[in-house]
């Protein structure tokens, strides 16, 4: 007798799923390659700002490592992918303070929109 509720629940959930719409289309290389451009892009910047001597000096700075992790993934993909050109350009051991500033101006811009307020004397604009 308990099993015919069982039975009636699953050929339920069955049919529900195969009703359910799946929605799916081709995407171009050009998205696709964009689209993996733009993961290499992410995790190149995501990498530098893990050094260890970037995040000694961001919290110099008064910045916190959870912060940047969160600004840096808030980011746009073309915004991550001037970052990561601007930083493969850099020489090897050099570029540390461009590389810092460049995150600094970031933060500056996320606090002016909002999204951030890591610079109290920054008002967002409204």
């Amino acid at each position: 007798m308990s099993a015919r509720p069982i039975a009636f629940v699953t050929m339920f959930c069955f049919l529900a799923a195969l009703l359910a719409p799946a929605h799916a289309g081709v995407i171009s290389t050009q998205e696709y390659v964009a689209a993996k451009q733009a993961a290499a892009d992410r995790a190149l910047v995501t990498q530098l700002l893990q050094r260890e001597d970037v995040r000694e000096r961001m919290l110099g700075m008064g910045v916190d490592a959870a912060d940047v992790d969160r600004r840096v993934a808030a980011l746009s993909d073309a915004e991550v992918a001037e970052l990561a050109d601007r930083m493969e350009s850099l020489p090897a051991g050099a570029g540390v303070l461009e590389t810092l500033l460049i995150v600094a101006l970031v933060f500056v811009i996320l606090d002016i929109t909002g999204v951030t307020d890591v610079y109290p004397f920054i008002d967002e604009v409204e």
